[in-house]
């Protein structure tokens, strides 16, 4: 009898009592291909033309005027405080998953690293560099509708680091702050 100790995805749970009850599994969602390499080229074909693209900024003139804009704001780059990430850690959604670091939102809210992670990210605030591995997602295929072998039927979920999540929010907090005193009343506040 197979042993189910974790479901990690919401189809695990209807995989899994398939089994116990002795009843077919469904082979759909196994995208076509003669191979597993041949699959996995597929995956990788399908979300390397969905993401390849580079954001673009139409013109130097256009990134001189942001420059500008965001030299006015005057937010600051001074260190995170004790309760920046105190308040970053505490709105972390448990249950969530992990990104490529493998690090759960419950590790960070349960075991105290508030002091290791602000020494962190003010290294980073300070150095003005961001670790290689924060550029890295894990990527999940989410099924739409239609036929679950074809890969155009998917969707990608991508899993960043949670730390990195932490660090970003702090910055958005602090520029996010400056940014609604200069929006007018009709533009839209978040």
């Amino acid at each position: 009898m197979k042993r189910i100790s974790y479901i990690q995805y919401p189809c695990d749970f209807l995989i899994n009592s398939e089994y116990i009850t002795g009843r077919k599994v469904a082979k759909q969602g196994i995208i076509k291909g003669k191979s597993r390499d041949e699959r996995i080229k597929k995956w990788y074909t399908r979300f390397y033309n969905l993401l390849r693209k580079d954001p673009e900024v139409d013109s130097e003139t256009e990134k001189e005027e942001l420059a500008k804009i965001f030299d006015s704001l005057q937010v600051g780059d001074k260190d995170f405080t004790k309760h920046e990430i105190e308040r970053s850690t505490s709105n972390l959604k448990e249950e969530k998953q992990t990104g490529p670091d493998n690090i759960s939102p419950e590790v960070l809210k349960r075991c105290d690293l508030d002091d290791v992670i602000l020494e962190f990210a003010n290294k980073l605030l300070n150095d003005n560099v961001k670790p290689e591995q924060w550029s890295e997602l894990d990527l999940l295929p989410q099924p739409k509708t239609g036929d679950l072998s074809d890969t155009g039927n998917y969707r990608g979920i991508s899993l960043s680091s949670i730390v990195a999540k932490m660090v970003v929010k702090m910055i958005l907090k602090r520029i996010q702050s400056k940014i609604d005193k200069q929006l007018r009343p009709n533009h839209c506040r978040t």
